[in-house]
């Protein structure tokens, strides 16, 4: 009969540790997701649906910009140089060439807020155009 107390209070115990050390699990999944979705020199991200894209300018260590493309829903990623292209109203909105293997891509990013389809409020808005599409969606700069 004495054994009963113990035993009850080392399964509560037991209960306790397992629970927090699961939520540490979590916290640290979680860290590592975003530490891996969020580039450290990051200058700016933007992307759309329908076909779901996502790009990322990044400063390379010469102090220019480089690019990650994410295509159709993670089907396709592309890597390269991002130029600023001149003739853009800087006030209005700034353009860039992504320099690819097989075509240029151009990245206009409009000064403009932009409402994406979560309803999310984002600082502007960002197209993605080569001479077949024309890819809309929001963006923000870091």
């Amino acid at each position: 009969m004495k054994n009963y107390p113990f035993t009850f209070i080392t399964l509560i115990l037991y209960g306790l540790i397992s629970s927090c050390s699961n939520q540490t699990t979590t916290q640290t999944q979680e860290s590592q997701y975003k530490a891996t979705t969020v580039v450290k020199d990051t200058q700016y991200q933007g992307g759309g649906n329908e076909p779901g894209w996502h790009v990322i300018l990044m400063e390379d260590k010469s102090g220019g910009l480089e690019y990650s493309l994410t295509l159709d829903y993670g089907e396709r990623t592309l890597f390269g140089i991002a130029e600023l292209l001149p003739g853009a109203n800087p006030n209005k909105a700034t353009r860039y060439i992504l320099h690819d293997d097989t075509k240029p891509l151009i990245l206009n990013i409009s000064y403009e807020q932009c409402i994406d389809d979560g309803d999310q409020p984002f600082e502007t808005s960002v197209t993605l155009t080569d001479k077949n599409f024309t890819l809309k969606g929001c963006g923000s700069f870091e």
